[in-house]
């Protein structure tokens, strides 16, 4: 039985990419290596030695997480063709465990982007137009930078799927596309393999059409690697095993301490946000948990500390991108070989980028440090913030994923990549702490378009984190399902 079911969810998954790439959610394709894990997997099934929960799972990996034999691009023309030598810890655990890899998905270029509209590969579409095919309607935005990893799950193309978020790049996504988007703590998940963008930001997050396959996921991806100092050694508590009873967890939320970020609108969110966060309280009070309005002092702040400081290590980061070892490099005539970075620079990378390099290296500069040095100083206060709520007084804090829901392609090209930085209002203050948080759907707007509510915990306290999500799940009975046939 499991055997068939196994062929059958994977030849569904086939047909949903086939029929929907015009959404234009994959930069690659691994149906061919697929079909042949596929067939591995109903065989294990078939003798009754599966590997675990996820053998004979489809995912799907945004490209800026390597793997071996399989193009990563990182979205840019750069890295046009690039094949890593290697595969990404995250995604090797997923590959041990049975799960099938579908392919490499589309995303902004070198992750910097909250909208998936500047990859070198074509922008992602937001999974509403699955729904009413290539008609001429209005687009919207999928959320960036991993778009593409939200969009083939919302529309069932894979079961799961590993995005990045440095700021907010699985949840906001995951809010504008309808399905579930964690992130875990810094130092959960090994970033080994997973091209960076700024190392003291970077996270492995997971997309799903609910929290328990997101649960499954991080217990198989989180853990020490030896390849990654940063990872924790502190054990994981395992997630999955606490989300299906769920009498148990709807009795776990009685008790539970929540806070709830107060007067959300002030900060430029949908008018409906503030009936949803007191519906969303009404709903954990009536369970018997202890609900709290509170207030994050610094938060304010939290777009351009973050700014700063990720564009800061980006630039570093991007110093290696030179074109002289690997990359795009320009046909045209240098004499010096400064001249020749420039003209590879300048051709394989687009404008976003750019802009993102030229402004961090000013900030690392000598004129420009005293920016960097107060952005440092201000994401300790944001950390203070939290640890002050979190350690000492609530379980899980709730606040909106972003302002609104997704905004329509020419209103976020209006707003332009500085403006557009309103919609990481409330998830940059949560990666500069490096705290674990999930977005989950909770609601839509007239239009169907999806809205999805942050909740926060403590560092490594995902057990915790999850619970709530699941209750929430459970209660809304938002399980999303944005598409259901081509």
């Amino acid at each position: 039985q499991f055997a068939q079911k196994v062929v059958q969810t994977f030849e569904q998954n086939v047909k949903r990419i086939e029929s929907l790439r015009y959404l234009n959610a994959f930069i690659t394709e691994n149906i061919h290596s697929a079909r042949e894990q596929c067939k591995d997997s109903s065989r294990r099934h078939q003798k009754g030695c599966a590997l675990g929960e996820l053998d004979g799972v489809t995912f799907t990996v945004k490209d800026n997480l390597c793997t071996e034999g399989i193009p990563t691009t990182c979205g840019s023309k750069f890295l046009k063709g690039f094949v890593p030598p290697y595969t990404a810890t995250a995604v090797s655990r997923l590959l041990s465990s049975g799960s099938i890899l579908l392919g490499k998905t589309n995303m902004d270029e070198f992750a910097m982007g909250a909208g998936s509209q500047f990859s070198h590969f074509g922008p992602v579409q937001h999974p509403i137009s699955a729904s009413r095919g290539q008609s001429s309607g209005e687009e919207y935005v999928s959320g960036g930078s991993s778009g593409g990893s939200a969009v083939s799950v919302a529309t069932n193309m894979c079961t799961f799927s590993l995005g990045s978020d440095t700021g907010g790049s699985v949840r906001i996504p995951a809010s504008f596309c309808g399905v579930v988007g964690l992130k875990p703590s810094y130092g959960r998940v090994s970033r080994y393999g997973l091209i960076p963008l700024a190392s003291s930001l970077d996270t492995v997050g997971v997309f799903s059409c609910n929290v328990t396959t997101a649960a499954l996921v991080l217990d198989t991806i989180a853990g020490k690697d030896e390849n990654d100092p940063s990872t924790t050694s502190l054990p994981h508590q395992p997630c999955f095993p606490y989300m299906e009873a769920v009498p148990d967890v709807i009795s776990g939320l009685k008790g539970m301490k929540i806070a709830i970020l107060k007067d959300s609108e002030r900060y430029g969110c949908h008018g409906d946000y503030n009936f949803i966060m007191g519906k969303t309280a009404e709903w954990l009070r009536g369970r018997g948990s202890e609900i709290t309005e509170v207030e994050l002092p610094h938060i304010q702040y939290g777009v351009s500390t973050y700014y700063t400081i990720c564009v800061a290590e980006a630039s570093s980061n991007m110093a290696k991108y030179n074109g002289l070892v690997y990359g795009h490099a320009s046909e045209r005539e240098a004499k010096l070989a400064d001249h020749q970075f420039a003209y590879n620079r300048m051709e394989g990378v687009g404008p976003v980028v750019q802009h993102r390099i030229i402004t961090g290296t000013y900030f690392l500069s000598y004129r420009g440090r005293h920016h960097f040095e107060r952005a440092v100083k201000m994401r300790r206060l944001i950390y203070q913030d939290f640890e002050n709520l979190l350690s000492k007084h609530y379980d899980v804090l709730i606040t909106p994923t972003t302002v609104g829901p997704a905004p329509s392609v020419s209103s976020f090209h209006q707003l332009g990549p500085v403006q557009s930085n309103v919609y990481d209002t409330f998830t940059v203050p949560v990666s500069l702490a490096g705290l674990p948080a999930v977005s989950i759907p909770i609601d839509s707007t007239y239009q169907g378009l999806p809205i999805g509510l942050q909740l926060v915990a403590w560092q490594f306290e995902e057990n915790k984190l999850l619970k709530v999500a699941r209750g929430l799940e459970i209660m809304t009975n938002k399980t999303p399902n944005v598409t259901t046939s081509a």
